[in-house]
């Protein structure tokens, strides 16, 4: 039976960002824990020296149900971003039960792969997460009240609040 907290369906998430992106990273993850989600945290410090980053980072994506993909200008030019969003990517694929949800930040570009999924939009510098943590709550970016789809093409769809 799934937990829940406050009737609601509690996730594991786990937050792909930049180090660059890393003060918006932290505040949609205390967001997320203040509402009762759980966050799965990249953090090295609890490795020793030699452990493989790729291995750990493939049992941290396998753990997690739900991906908040950050991607930036900084995500665009990084080969580890794109290989750690590829494989969460092909997982969100192949199995039905996880999901993604790609947060572009500033003026990025989203890249191909988030063509068949709704983007939230977002200033690097945004205090106020809500249509972040409204698609993580509802389970589906493309019912919730206060968003409006902006079509793209190549890019695929873009969510901003209303």
């Amino acid at each position: 039976m799934p937990i829940t907290v406050l009737g609601r369906l509690k996730m594991k998430i786990l937050i792909s960002h930049t180090k660059s992106d890393r003060p918006f990273a932290k505040r949609l993850s205390h967001a997320l824990v203040d509402v009762g989600h759980d966050v799965i945290s990249l953090n090295f410090r609890e490795k020793s020296a030699g452990t493989s980053v790729l291995s750990f980072l493939e049992d941290l994506i396998a753990e997690a149900e739900v991906y908040v993909v950050i991607w930036s200008d900084i995500s665009a030019s990084s080969s580890f971003a794109d290989r750690e969003m590829l494989a969460i990517k092909m997982l969100v694929d192949t199995d039905a039960s996880r999901y993604l949800i790609p947060v572009v930040l500033d003026d990025a570009k989203p890249p191909a792969e988030f063509s068949n999924h709704l983007v939230i939009r977002a200033k690097s510098d945004e205090k106020d997460l809500s249509v972040v943590l409204a698609s993580i709550s509802r389970r589906r970016c493309c019912t919730n009240r206060g968003l409006s789809v902006v079509p793209l093409s190549p890019d695929g769809p873009i969510l901003r609040p209303q």
